[in-house]
């Protein structure tokens, strides 16, 4: 509190004391919750972060992990799933065949899961996935796990995607042209990397984007849907 800090974040990983075992974390989630507890009395801001993917961790666990963090408050949160590197204990975990990282759609769809968690909680949620580096970029030492350099472009991606489909199901328009208006932040999110959700809508549903407009006033969270 002496020193001109404005933010500590802290790499809480996961509220479940099983999977921060499993992973050797070294603290508890009691621990968290009593440093979150002593930063809050120093004013400053306060940003906790989560690895999806652990050892023992289960869909179910990591979304109550998300629940857990949100009943902190912190101001904002990171999110990550875990890979592994060369040369680390879960390289040797997942050379035993003791340790199975995600795929890469299961990460993506723990961290959707807890994205929303923060999001109706109104806890921002300033990156998903893990920076690029050489050393990521390198597979001779990124020998396993769910990489992608734009990980949280897949997870918003995602989001927009059930979106669409939703109303898709409920207006009845599989088999038929479809318009779908958005954000302009979220125009590129709508057709996903290299028009995966449009080809998913075409596949799955026989839906055709016949076009897809922008409309500013509208906020990130609505996608409109109509035929076309």
């Amino acid at each position: 509190a002496a020193f001109p800090v404005t933010t500590v974040e802290l790499g809480v990983q996961s509220m479940d004391d099983a999977v921060l075992a499993a992973a050797l974390r070294g603290h508890t989630a009691g621990d968290t919750a009593r440093a979150v507890a002593r930063l809050s009395s120093i004013q400053v801001r306060i940003g906790l972060q989560l690895m999806v993917g652990l050892p023992g961790e289960t869909p179910s666990s990591a979304r109550a992990s998300a629940l857990k963090t949100a009943e902190l408050e912190p101001d904002f949160v990171r999110i990550y799933p875990a890979v592994v590197l060369e040369n680390s204990p879960l390289a040797r975990l997942y050379r035993a065949g003791r340790y199975q990282p995600l795929s890469l759609p299961e990460a993506v769809s723990r961290v959707k899961s807890q994205y929303r968690i923060f999001s109706r909680r109104g806890i921002a949620v300033v990156r998903m996935g893990l920076q690029a580096s050489s050393e990521l970029a390198d597979e001779s030492r990124r020998i396993a796990g769910p990489y992608h350099p734009a990980f949280g472009h897949l997870v918003l991606s995602a989001m927009v995607l059930d979106k669409i489909r939703s109303a898709v199901l409920a207006r009845s328009l599989a088999g038929r042209q479809i318009t779908i208006t958005v954000h302009p932040r979220n125009e590129s999110r709508v057709r996903g990397i290299r028009n995966e959700n449009l080809l998913h809508l075409r596949r799955r549903y026989q839906v055709d984007v016949a076009h897809i407009s922008t409309d500013q006033s509208l906020s990130l969270d609505t996608v409109l849907v109509d035929a076309a």
